[in-house]
């Protein structure tokens, strides 16, 4: 039997998905959050465990993997998934259950280990002529175009979660918001994954760059942990101009019902 676990008590089951090596600030946010979906196969003493959150195509899995009652969560699957998983038997379990249905991504981690508040400031100090940096808050967020509503509404739930849980910076040109980053709503603990967005009018004027450096600083002198998880080479040669280090190729397995 497979059932729905109640959102109260997501916390009790963090020692099943420890073990999650990449994107792991952004599915154990998901977990403590109320976003998504999370079966187990026994409301007492669950073994396994799937998250699913539809939003953001992601089913991150949980437990060892053994047993009958691992197979019977791929029952609750969706028709789109990227895979998020702990260990090498639920790697095994999904290419057994999707075979060729499956195809991959390569995605490359880095460390924040390295980062360094003098490099840093460096580069935010080149604002371009006519652009502003400010912190998103409120008023920035009633700014925000539908386009952008829709993601937060796809990434973290609502635009009210957005307003108590995001933070972040955007660069205003002639009083409207050209680009803007944050830590799209979702953290674990002290970390976060870094989200980007830059309006296509002001694309390739080092914006991205000059507002992660303004998310990176604020990190720092924050305690905070802001993680970039490059999906293309020039998401990584940016992580790489910032001051991350140590890239670590890895594949995401995606299925997507034909």
């Amino acid at each position: 039997m497979i059932y729905e676990y109640p959102q109260e008590k997501r916390a009790e089951l963090l020692p099943l998905f420890q073990g999650i090596e990449y994107l792991d600030a952004l599915a154990l946010g998901v977990l403590l959050s109320e976003l998504g979906e999370l079966f187990v196969d026994d409301l007492d003493k669950p073994k396994n465990a799937i998250l699913i959150y539809e939003e953001m195509m992601i089913v991150v899995f949980g437990g060892s993997g053994e047993g009958e009652t691992a197979k019977e969560l791929f029952s609750k699957m969706p028709k789109r998934a990227a895979f998020i998983f702990p260990n090498k038997k639920w790697e095994e379990l999904i290419k057994e259950n999707y075979g060729d249905k499956l195809r991959s991504q390569t995605r490359t981690k880095v460390s924040s280990a390295n980062l360094d508040l003098k490099h840093i400031r460096k580069i935010k100090s080149n604002i371009p002529d006519g652009y502003e940096i400010v912190k998103i808050n409120n008023e920035i967020i009633d700014m925000f175009e539908e386009n952008t509503i829709k993601k937060i509404n796809r990434f973290c739930g609502s635009v009210d979660k957005f307003r108590k849980d995001g933070f972040g910076f955007c660069a205003l040109y002639d009083g409207k918001i050209a680009a803007e980053i944050s830590n799209g709503g979702i953290s674990y603990k002290n970390s976060f994954e870094i989200d980007i967005e830059t309006h296509p009018d002001h694309r390739r004027k080092g914006l991205a760059t000059l507002l992660a450096a303004f998310m990176i600083e604020y990190s720092l002198e924050n305690g905070l942990d802001p993680r970039w998880d490059a999906a293309n080479k020039p998401s990584a040669d940016l992580a790489f101009k910032l001051g991350y280090t140590d890239p670590e190729e890895y594949e995401v397995l995606i299925y997507i019902e034909e």
